[in-house]
């Protein structure tokens, strides 16, 4: 079901993909500063979706193992402190009298 529900979404995204580009055939000069490129509009913005798509899989990927890293450095302190306690927990008492 899961598999069916990604399949709808990514055939209405190619569907909407190519009536935008049907829709925008007009020629666009873009310049940048050195070179000037002369691109379909729909071409143009549908390479900045994929590029913003792109960098932000990017920086969450980055993010994610950020947090991994900081998940598996706290399990680290977490189990020292389980071992530290249960030392302390198996040492004897000491009676204090004055």
């Amino acid at each position: 079901m899961k598999s069916f529900f990604y399949f709808l979404v990514f055939a209405a995204v190619i569907i909407g993909a190519i009536l935008f580009t049907i829709m925008n055939p007009a020629v666009v000069e873009i310049n940048l500063m050195l070179t000037t490129l002369s691109l379909p509009f729909s071409l143009i913005v549908l390479s900045s979706i994929l590029l913003g798509v792109f960098l932000g899989i990017l920086i969450g990927g980055m993010m994610v193992l950020g947090r991994k890293r900081e998940i598996r450095r706290l399990r680290k302190a977490l189990a020292n402190a389980e071992k530290e306690l249960s030392n302390l927990r198996k040492m004897p008492l000491k009676d204090v009298t004055s």
